[in-house]
């Protein structure tokens, strides 16, 4: 009988990430989350040690290691597919959070506000960073609209024809379910509801080798794959909501985002002059400031 949780943690880590990050990262998620909670890390490290590092550190952690280094773009969907398997197979859980390692949680228990919104909105499979053309101040979201019509295209039968006529089948069911090209939920972190996650896995929809030769990034590819399977996208973000996230760096100052009651951020990255240390440092004293107090 699987072991029961609240809130399942998948955390893809590869070659560039730094052990001391990644370990703040984990650090917030265990402060933050109430204890019915399990971590899973994503080795795709391609041989790096980090990962057997943190577990021999944390025994608590699963460590699903790829068969080889998957990289990004449809590779990362690879890499986060065997980790959503391995919760799908061996755990009951009620919210899935996938989270970058640059992404931090700062706020009390967001499994719970999550949970509360998919069982208000059961129709919804994936919630973070959405609206219609997510990112429309980096690029309009051409690319990947122009990316997916690319590699579905007739043209395309002759490079990939396996990858061609998937794509096209699932655009097929995507569209029915009231799909446009280029809508997505933002991949630096996100929930997935555990009917997302099931509906996924019996139609084998996850780990597919012909969806990992894609160029579309992850994200894309989940957001094609949720709306095929009749489930909506949602926001999470915006306004009062507890996710605050943008692409390359903090979608404003740290202080604000206090201040706005966030709990889940990306990118670490930077934030105007201040740089990946200088932010982790300034959320840190806070957790450990709750510690003390």
């Amino acid at each position: 009988m699987n072991k029961t949780y609240k809130l399942i943690v998948v955390i893809p880590v590869g070659p560039p990430d730094v052990l001391e990050y990644v370990l703040d990262t984990i650090d917030s998620v265990i402060h933050y989350t109430g204890a019915e909670r399990k971590i899973i890390l994503l080795d795709d490290t391609g041989g790096k040690d980090t990962c057997d590092v943190l577990q021999s550190q944390l025994p608590d952690l699963d460590v699903v290691k790829t068969p080889r280094n998957y990289g990004g773009r449809g590779g990362l969907y690879l890499t986060l597919s065997l980790g959503y398997l391995h919760a799908y197979k061996n755990y009951d859980f009620k919210v899935l959070l996938k989270m970058d390692t640059d992404a931090l949680i700062i706020g009390e228990k967001p499994e719970e506000d999550a949970i509360d919104f998919f069982a208000r909105h059961p129709d919804v499979g994936i919630i973070g960073h959405y609206r219609f053309q997510t990112h429309p101040d980096v690029d309009d979201d051409h690319w990947s609209k122009e990316q997916l019509f690319e590699e579905s295209r007739r043209k395309n039968l002759f490079r990939d024809p396996i990858l061609c006529l998937s794509l096209r089948r699932l655009l097929r069911q995507a569209r029915a379910n009231g799909f446009r090209m280029g809508d997505y939920v933002f991949g630096g972190s996100y929930f997935m509801s555990a009917e997302c996650v099931r509906r996924l896995a019996e139609r084998n929809l996850f780990y597919r080798k012909e969806l990992g030769r894609s160029l579309l990034e992850e994200d894309h590819i989940f957001g094609l794959l949720a709306k095929a399977v009749g489930l909506e996208l949602a926001d999470f973000a915006s306004g009062e909501l507890p996710m605050a996230l943008e692409w390359k760096g903090l979608p404003c100052a740290p202080e604000e985002l206090v201040a706005k009651k966030k709990k889940v951020i990306h990118s670490t990255k930077r934030w105007e002059d201040l740089g990946e240390e200088e932010i982790r440092k300034f959320f840190r004293e806070i957790r450990y400031a709750s510690v003390v107090a």
